[in-house]
């Protein structure tokens, strides 16, 4: 799609998604430059500081601005209260960290359900592609179902842990969730997950 095209077809609202630092930082210039500074996208990547996070996201939800338009990776889909009226997904593969592959149906649902939300400035939500060949595929996957999952893994919660803290005399972290562990009994569809990473963390902070 040449930058010309973008301008003609971006519009207020519009979150753009795409699956890399580069990308996103490609896509910001290019808005900047073809619209003479008129538009001055907003960024949201999962690596941004959270205070960076915060304030590019309440540019973006303030009307009266120059970030009318959101530049983002997958990250939006974690919850971010957005005024988003259309995700336009860039492509709809991405890099997983071993292989370049295609979004699955609940990753694109997750990210396609940022636009319209309740109580945002846009009652409904949009999605599409920059690629007409993409919205095929994206047709296909918002309309899959979810697929169930066999089973699902939990850690204790705050509360839990002040549960136990309370009726022991367990003064260490680590050793609240050691017990913990080791008497939970979970019904056949959960399972423990493994408090390795979260018992070392918790002897570093002690």
């Amino acid at each position: 799609m040449s930058s010309k095209r973008w301008l003609q077809e971006l519009r207020e609202g519009d979150c753009i998604v795409a699956f890399s630092r580069r990308e996103i930082f490609d896509f910001k210039r290019t808005i900047e430059r073809e619209s003479l500074g008129k538009i001055a996208p907003s960024v949201v990547y999962g690596r941004l500081p959270p205070e960076t996070r915060v304030a590019q996201t309440n540019l973006f939800n303030t009307k009266g601005n120059r970030c009318k338009v959101l530049i983002a990776s997958d990250a939006i889909g974690m919850g971010l209260n957005l005024n988003i009226q259309r995700v336009v997904f860039s492509r709809i593969e991405k890099f997983d960290g071993e292989e370049q592959r295609t979004l699955t149906a609940a990753e694109a649902k997750q990210i396609a359900g940022r636009a319209g939300r309740y109580r945002s400035d846009f009652p409904e939500g949009l999605v599409t592609t920059m690629s007409k060949r993409d919205q095929k595929v994206i047709r296909q996957l918002l309309k899959q179902d979810y697929e169930p999952l066999p089973a699902a893994g939990i850690l204790p919660s705050f509360e839990q842990l002040a549960t136990v803290y309370h009726a022991t005399s367990l003064a260490s972290l680590a050793d609240i969730v050691q017990v913990i562990e080791s008497h939970w009994t979970l019904p056949g569809d959960y399972f423990m997950c493994s408090s390795k990473d979260f018992i070392r963390v918790a002897k570093l902070i002690e």
